[in-house]
């Protein structure tokens, strides 16, 4: 079984637009920047450090989720804001789609704290579907060039990559969504500083 794997990006606020009431954004949810990951044993031995590379090779990247898929809040599956559609991967090797703000409550609060920059993290979540190439770096990290399915994005009050130091990315929540955090939880960087 794939581990799902997540990517931030932050929304321009000018690609925010509402045209007789439908509320959508255009969104670049993906890049083949590579990523500093650490393994946890499943996608690369445990506590070694790689980079993460997806290939936007037209082969290389399933984005057939997105045409027709979910905008959903805080990779809550059961949270949805709205829909993905228009899913492409262009010139620039970026994947870019349309996502549209249902008429709900959840979709109407997103659109507003969107639209005003005061929640302007993305995620998409992902799989990885092949290892394409490995190579190493130039600081001497290996370097995974790999193949990918996308199957969601989310709006995020913190993106994965924040501040590219991993926060988010090493978080793992010890209580249920949407329950107050117990005292004691903490957000530990992914990354050594």
């Amino acid at each position: 079984m794939a581990k799902a794997l997540y990517r931030y990006f932050q929304v321009e606020r000018s690609a925010l637009t509402e045209v007789a009431g439908k509320k959508s954004l255009r969104v670049a949810f993906s890049s083949e920047t590579p990523v500093l990951r650490v393994g946890d044993g499943f996608d690369f031995p445990e506590g070694q450090k790689y980079y993460e590379q997806l290939s936007h090779d037209a082969a290389d990247a399933d984005i057939s989720l997105l045409q027709r898929g979910a905008f959903i809040d805080e990779h809550d599956w059961a949270q949805q804001i709205g829909a993905t559609s228009n899913a492409t991967i262009d010139a620039d090797r970026k994947g870019r789609a349309d996502l549209s703000f249902a008429e709900t409550e959840l979709g109407k609060v997103r659109y507003e704290l969107m639209s005003t920059g005061f929640r302007p993290d993305i995620s998409f979540g992902y799989v990885h579907t092949a290892l394409i190439s490995r190579s190493v770096a130039e600081d001497g990290i290996p370097l995974l060039r790999l193949a990918w399915a996308a199957h969601e994005i989310t709006s995020t009050a913190v993106g994965a990559d924040r501040f590219e130091t991993g926060v988010g990315r090493s978080y793992t929540r010890s209580y249920e969504p949407g329950k107050t955090a117990p005292l004691d939880s903490k957000i530990v960087p992914a990354l050594d500083p």
